[in-house]
């Protein structure tokens, strides 16, 4: 499933090039008109364009993968030692 979320806070990391991410960061800019029609234009154009559902599809599974529970004990474990 293709990823459409708003470019705030920890989104910009943890989804980084995996997915679309709408507006420019700014906190509370979700509630404005601009950015409603900016994320709904993305979920059309998304859902239109097959090609585009698939590469957006294929990021998030790689994205994903590297975000399990084995590899967040990992990164603990090098954190503390």
């Amino acid at each position: 499933m293709p990823v459409i979320a708003t470019n705030y806070a920890g989104l910009q990391t943890t989804i980084g090039d995996s997915g679309i991410l709408v507006g420019s960061g700014v906190d509370s800019e979700a509630y404005t008109r601009e950015f409603r029609v900016e994320f709904v234009e993305k979920c059309i154009e998304i859902l239109k364009d097959r090609e585009l559902w698939k590469k957006w599809s294929d990021r998030g599974k790689m994205n994903a993968a590297k975000h399990t529970w084995e590899n967040a004990a990992k990164n603990l474990v090098s954190s503390l030692f």
